[in-house]
């Protein structure tokens, strides 16, 4: 049994990188492309994002699942710290948190919600969504790896000097600086 995943946006998306800091780096002045600039910006980490497997920005998380199980793979990591919830419904249909469950983060691995109790699972309705685990996805801004900055700049510079499509489609600079943190399955 596989858990059902959804993802929800939190809120105003975190500022990975600045316009300041793009514009810095393009080494411009001028203020008519602040507005192509910013959806290069937004591409650039949705890109890295898509080709990590990692979320950069906070996202909630939710997986319904029918029944406890003893390891769950969490296909959207990095898990932040103190965002974990997880509910079960009784047979009562009445909705109880359970304590019972680690995240369990390694590089270049999905993360993995670990049974760490020493009791059994508490019986469940049987439902669809007996069990709701909850946890926010994402980094702190300031623990954003460096290289993972400097591969989205690269990306975004390549983007506006290229702003046409062409037959070389990525940026192999970039990819060579995310690869370190892509999760393999």
């Amino acid at each position: 049994m596989h858990p059902i995943h959804k993802i929800n946006t939190i809120g105003q998306p975190i500022e990975i990188i600045s316009l300041a800091q793009v514009k810095d780096h393009l080494k411009i002045d001028f203020d008519y492309d602040d507005l192509l600039i910013d959806g290069m910006i937004d591409a650039a980490i949705a890109a890295a994002e898509n080709f990590m497997g990692i979320m950069l920005h906070h996202r909630e998380i939710t997986l319904k699942m029918s029944e406890f199980l003893p390891a769950i793979d969490v296909n959207y990591g990095p898990y932040l710290d103190g965002t974990l919830v997880v509910e079960y419904k009784t047979t009562m249909d009445v909705v109880l948190p359970f304590t019972g469950y680690e995240m369990a983060d390694a590089f270049g691995e999905k993360s993995k919600l670990i049974h760490v109790g020493s009791d059994g699972f508490p019986l469940t309705k049987t439902a669809f969504d007996a069990v709701i685990v909850k946890y926010t996805a994402g980094y702190k801004k300031e623990e954003i790896p460096r290289p993972i900055i400097q591969a989205i700049l690269l990306q975004i510079g390549d983007f506006y000097e290229f702003r046409t499509d062409r037959k070389d489609i990525s940026n192999t600079r970039a990819m060579a600086l995310l690869r370190p943190y892509k999760i393999f399955n």
